[in-house]
């Protein structure tokens, strides 16, 4: 296939922009306009097309996309203008913005095409967009328009070495190539309808409640939205107000937030009346709930009831994908009002297959922890056992139904103790999911897992061994990962990057950067890393092997994949999905991999 570099220039004004707006809102706009486009075939010099819809549309046909591959630096957005304006679907999609991602914006902390070229030395990326600010194609004068479409030139043909640097400098994997496809075409191509009606009547809902809240607290509005009225309104009600570091400025702040713990401790120790003070709070300042209601009512309205489920690759810096666009589809709490406004068309289902505990799993693996492989291998309730090394319960003697609370505790420390994670992190974990312990149980339960999972804690420090070797720059291997300078090497060929690592002598801790951030760095926190980093391989070669029937996944969450298929073939896909994702690595052969596939009409009946 010939590879088209790509790169429109629409019209926008200060408040019709992407600041503002989502891709499909802006592309779906009555505003929407194309002012041009450049492209370039096969790393040729880009060429440049203004003119109205037809010609455009007859310019963008002669590029034959629906047989070659688009490559564009957001490639979402450009892909998004060829399906939804112009009804075309390249065959293939290459995004360079995330393709950047793992290679180069670990030393920039930005994928845009300005600072991942200019660190490669590539190019230098104009500012003719300023000029273009409120101006439709009619409003430019021809030398205007000469240096507009000689700037969108310039972008495509400053992506064209970027895209060879990662393609073959770096090497990117064929599988992570398609992985960005696949990312790509989830937004361009959705599958999933939103219901935009049942929304509305959440968010009449959710209003009243949040009206009610506040009147019921009796407090006014301002003094509830102001950090230090509503620490006078505590004092002068006899409650101190709780204080902590704040991570952004290092300085002392109030910890008012939802998560933070003393507030919620605060909450549930001072009486009716102060807990409906701290729930008045949290309403006047927590409007995200209403906030994403109504950006997902603003994106099904524009998209004629169908919602792209937009997603980043390699969003974390370990692999793990991300949301964009506005609206975080990483963040859908089971059961949520949003998932269940999430749903197939007439005749299809959706089939959400979910991997159960990968990380814990990978984690127990990778250290040779043989007998929790062992229970996870069995289909024990692993919760349950530790939860009775913690109480000091028989065997066999917690279960979900008679024990929620004990084995709650059980589950916190299987998925949180594998990465060091101290008393008192667990004191307060516990407590911000309201069920709080002290903190000698806290101690004690740390004690307990560490006591149990031996080899857990061994390769803790093993991985103190492997960022020495980085920092070194030696090769050194544990199980599937291996080192070079500054780098982790994960078995499918592709690298986790940690610029400038090196050990500070003032703390004896390691430290490296992404982009100006100092990001410290240990044994237990570089297993986290690995751990997530092979997980998220695990899940992205499944997708993958569906894809290749030509079955699509129409959103991924964590470690979650969701399709919409016809409820005749459903049985078919979800035999399918438990034997390709039950199937451990060829690298780490001792996983029990284990999954859980649902099927439901709406996201949420997927449990």
């Amino acid at each position: 296939m010939n590879k088209v570099f790509i790169d429109f220039e629409t019209y926008y004004d200060r408040e019709y922009t992407l600041k503002n707006i989502s891709m499909v809102e802006y592309i779906n706009h009555p505003a929407y306009e194309t002012i041009g486009f450049a492209a370039s075939v096969n790393g040729a010099p880009a060429e440049s097309f203004t003119g109205n819809y037809e010609y455009t549309k007859r310019k963008l046909d002669e590029l034959d996309l629906e047989n070659n591959i688009l490559i564009a630096h957001n490639a979402q957005f450009d892909a998004a203008i060829l399906a939804y304006r112009y009804n075309i679907l390249p065959a293939r999609m290459f995004c360079t913005a995330m393709g950047s991602r793992p290679y180069i914006v670990p030393h920039t902390d930005s994928m845009s095409l300005k600072n991942t070229t200019g660190y490669l030395g590539i190019g230098v990326k104009g500012t003719e967009v300023l000029n273009a600010l409120g101006k439709r194609r009619a409003d430019f004068t021809v030398d205007e328009m000469d240096k507009y479409m000689e700037y969108c030139r310039n972008d495509v043909d400053i992506m064209v070495p970027l895209y060879n640097y990662l393609i073959e400098d770096c090497a990117m994997p064929e599988e992570e190539q398609e992985n960005i496809h696949l990312t790509v075409r989830k937004y361009v191509v959705p599958q999933l309808l939103c219901d935009s009606g049942y929304l509305k009547g959440v968010l009449k809902e959710h209003m009243a409640e949040f009206e009610s809240t506040i009147q019921k607290a009796g407090i006014a509005k301002a003094t509830l939205a102001s950090n230090e009225r509503f620490a006078t309104l505590l004092k002068e009600r006899g409650v101190v107000p709780p204080r902590k570091i704040s991570k952004t400025t290092g300085k002392e702040a109030w910890a008012f937030a939802k998560d933070d713990v003393d507030f919620k401790i605060l909450m549930a120790n001072n009486g009716e009346d102060i807990r409906r003070i701290c729930e008045a709070r949290l309403s006047v300042k927590s409007t995200q709930k209403e906030t994403r209601i109504r950006r997902f009512i603003e994106i099904t309205e524009r998209c004629d009831g169908w919602f792209p489920a937009a997603l980043t690759y390699w969003a974390a810096h370990t692999g793990r994908y991300g949301g964009t666009d506005k609206t975080n589809l990483q963040n859908l709490s089971r059961g949520s009002e949003l998932r269940r406004s999430l749903y197939a068309p007439d005749g299809y289902e959706l089939v959400a297959a979910d991997y159960s505990q990968i990380e814990a799993r990978v984690n127990a693996a990778l250290a040779g922890e043989h007998e929790l492989v062992k229970q996870f291998a069995d289909g024990d309730d692993v919760y349950s056992r530790f939860a009775e090394r913690c109480y000091g319960m028989e065997a066999g003697e917690v279960n979900g139904e008679d024990f929620p609370r004990e084995r709650f505790t059980g589950k916190t420390g299987i998925l949180g103790l594998g990465y060091q994670m101290g008393a008192q992190r667990f004191f307060d974990t516990m407590a911000i999911a309201g069920q709080p312990v002290d903190m000698d149980f806290a101690v004690d339960v740390v004690k307990s897992y560490r006591t149990t999972y031996p080899n857990i804690k061994k390769q803790w420090y093993a991985f103190d061994g492997l960022l020495e070797a980085m920092a070194l720059g030696k090769a050194m291997r544990y199980g599937p990962v291996t080192t070079s300078k500054e780098t982790l090497h994960l078995p499918n060929g592709m690298i986790i990057k940690y610029p400038n690592l090196a050990k500070d002598r003032s703390d004896g801790n390691y430290y490296y950067n992404i982009g100006t951030k100092r990001v410290v760095i240990y044994g237990a926190k570089l297993v986290e890393n690995v751990v997530q980093a092979l997980s998220r391989i695990i899940m992205s070669s499944a997708e993958l092997r569906v894809a290749e029937r030509g079955v699509y996944t129409a959103l991924t969450v964590h470690d979650e994949l969701v399709y919409v298929v016809k409820k005749s073939n459903s049985g078919r896909l979800v035999k399918a999905l438990n034997s390709v994702m039950t199937q451990p690595p060829e690298w780490l052969p001792t996983l029990p991999v284990a999954c859980t596939v649902a099927v439901g009409d709406n996201f949420a009946e997927c449990k």
